[in-house]
């Protein structure tokens, strides 16, 4: 099944504009194989760090859960830790 017309304008935005959630919801989709993509955790992993690395709090959590489960990334507790306690962070300053 070929990704659906939504995926590659995703996929177009998400590169184009380098927006967090953007992004995100791109890595979303290849973690899924979601909307005809093909699962792949290595591709999910690096757009999740993309948006993790723009503070968006759900990337954070998700890259983090990455790391511990070593899903796309090698295995990497302590950087797990370090990405939750970030998304912890973000989800407190949000709610503020």
């Amino acid at each position: 099944m070929a990704p659906t017309k939504d995926a590659q304008k995703l996929r177009r935005v998400a590169e184009r504009e380098g927006k967090a959630e953007d992004q995100y919801q791109f890595a979303y989709l290849f973690y899924t194989g979601g909307e005809g993509l093909k699962q792949d955790l290595v591709a999910a992993a690096a757009w999740f760090r993309k948006a993790a690395e723009q503070e968006h709090a759900n990337a954070q959590f998700s890259f983090g859960r990455c790391c511990a489960e070593g899903e796309g990334v090698e295995q990497n507790h302590a950087l797990a830790v370090a990405w939750w306690a970030g998304a912890y962070t973000r989800s407190l300053v949000s709610s503020t």
